[in-house]
């Protein structure tokens, strides 16, 4: 009778809006790291930086990083997000401003974690020769199961120095904390199993590979109804469209209505919007057209987080009423006959 999707795509199940996620906890304990304690590279150079946190045993589920970087040092040119995170694109959420040196992702973790995990990786681009600093800012935030921000206030930081063109470049030595030519990290240690291997490689950290496994395959449920399919008039048309499971993050969905004629021609469109968050609602009706008699096709497009789309259809037939009009003359017909017959029948009992 309907049509359902499934989406895996922005389920974000964490709230991002109130005061009390910004305050920071006495308890706080997720440590939030980068994967080098600094950077020597040349003008003109890129180099990655990834973006780690550690819950160290407790579990979390989203992960906002703001980071302020020298705009006249330092672009960035590229973020790759791990697999398994699913971004939150809204506003205060996800930035990359080269102009004011503002880089801002936020992502979500379905099921949470409890090991260490990588949200991604920064591509930066050294501009010209000078010192500086990356750093993570104060509105930095680690939420838990009860969207309480557990960070650590000891926020990373990484020393930038950039070489003029012609300088020579440092020796490479793996584990100095120091990310040089050919590096792909350097989080001063030689360790294995912390985002940063012992040869000085990006690593795919457990917590990953386990949420690749895990990650459920329904996370959303899209559904178009009609009330009905068949209708004298398409102002008798009643459709409506469900939004299930969208998380706990308010959730703005654009959405346009399309008939079109047994033919497949668009004869009419309309818009509307709806935000969703959890459960949603959207009735729509048809008010300001007029149809022929006919097979038709209702298609209702959907649009949220920039760029997922979905599409529903339906048919349905405007018919006359006028095969139902004969069933009740006839019922009607039929009750004043037996009514007649027992009325003649009485009288002449009577007799």
């Amino acid at each position: 009778m309907f049509k359902t999707t499934k989406i895996l795509i922005f389920t974000l199940l964490f709230s991002l809006f109130g005061t009390a996620f910004f305050t920071m906890p006495a308890h706080a304990a997720t440590n939030l790291g980068f994967s080098a304690l600094s950077v020597n590279v040349g003008e003109g150079e890129t180099f990655d930086i990834a973006i780690h946190a550690d819950p160290q045993g407790i579990k979390n589920y989203t992960l906002k990083a703001e980071i302020n970087f020298p705009p006249d040092l330092l672009e960035v040119t590229e973020f790759v997000k791990t697999g398994g995170w699913i971004p939150l694109v809204q506003p205060g959420f996800d930035l990359i401003d080269n102009d004011n040196g503002v880089f801002i992702k936020t992502g979500g973790y379905v099921g949470g974690f409890s090991a260490p995990a990588t949200l991604g990786m920064v591509t930066f681009k050294a501009k010209k020769a000078g010192t500086g600093t990356i750093s993570a800012t104060a509105n930095s935030m680690v939420l838990d199961a009860n969207s309480q921000n557990v960070i650590s206030s000891a926020l990373p930081g990484i020393d930038i120095t950039i070489r003029a063109a012609d300088a020579a470049a440092p020796t490479v030595v793996c584990g100095n904390g120091v990310l040089e030519n050919g590096e792909g990290c350097d989080d001063g240690n030689q360790a294995n199993g912390d985002g940063c291997s012992a040869s000085c490689t990006i690593e795919e950290l457990q917590a990953e590979r386990e949420l690749i496994e895990e990650l459920p395959a329904e996370l959303f449920d899209i559904t178009l109804e009609l009330d009905d399919y068949t209708v004298p008039n398409i102002k008798e048309l009643g459709a409506r469209l469900t939004f299930i499971s969208f998380g706990r993050v308010p959730t703005p969905v654009d959405l346009t209505f399309t008939i079109k004629d047994s033919s497949g021609k668009a004869v009419h469109t309309q818009k509307g919007d709806i935000v969703v968050e959890t459960e949603g609602v959207y009735n729509v009706k048809f008010e300001d057209i007029t149809l022929s008699l006919g097979k038709y096709t209702l298609v209702a497009e959907t649009l949220y987080n920039t760029d997922v789309y979905d599409e529903f259809t339906q048919s349905f037939e405007i018919a006359e009423e006028a095969e139902a009009a004969y069933w009740i003359w006839y019922g009607l017909g039929a009750l004043i006959l037996v009514i007649v017959i027992g009325y003649l029948a009485r009288r002449k009992r009577n007799r």
